[in-house]
């Protein structure tokens, strides 16, 4: 009985475990015309990173440490991020999202890339590889640096 009820146990303990996290450099993207003053992201169930000054047009020179995302991707991951962002004529606006997390494995877990886009929307992605890399996972006209012109 005793063997028995100390197997229940141990069995809900892993149960109501937390999953197991891995902690990544966060990279950001400006792809809009606008400059981004901060930002932040927190991955659903980690803790928040952030960043200062980014210009438009700019990005991936830098890394910021850390966001916690789980070394096993789950469907519902999300992540809410949350900048403030200044247009050339001073004029403020900030962007608050909520961002579904594409699928990834532990193998390609690199870093965490957060771009902000041209039509206000915001990607995440947790990769291994450059935005000029040919397997990174935003392509064409979106991946693009340069701000298109107002």
């Amino acid at each position: 009985m005793a063997v028995l009820t100390v197997a229940i146990v141990a069995g809900c303990s892993d149960a109501e475990a937390p999953p197991a996290r891995m902690s990544l450099n966060l990279v950001p993207y400006n792809h809009m015309t606008d400059g981004i003053a901060n930002f932040d992201v927190e991955v659903k169930g980690g803790s928040k990173s952030g960043g200062g000054f980014l210009r438009e047009g700019s990005g991936g020179g830098s890394m910021i440490c850390c966001v916690s995302v789980p070394q096993k991707w789950q469907p519902d991951l999300t992540a809410k991020v949350s900048a403030e962002v200044y247009r050339q004529s001073g004029e403020k606006y900030d962007i608050a999202k909520e961002v579904l997390i594409p699928q990834y494995t532990p193998e390609q877990a690199g870093h965490v890339s957060v771009h902000f886009l041209r039509d206000g929307e915001v990607k995440i992605f947790v990769t291994r590889y450059a935005l000029w890399h040919p397997d990174y996972p935003l392509k064409g006209r979106e991946a693009e640096l340069k701000p298109v012109i107002r």
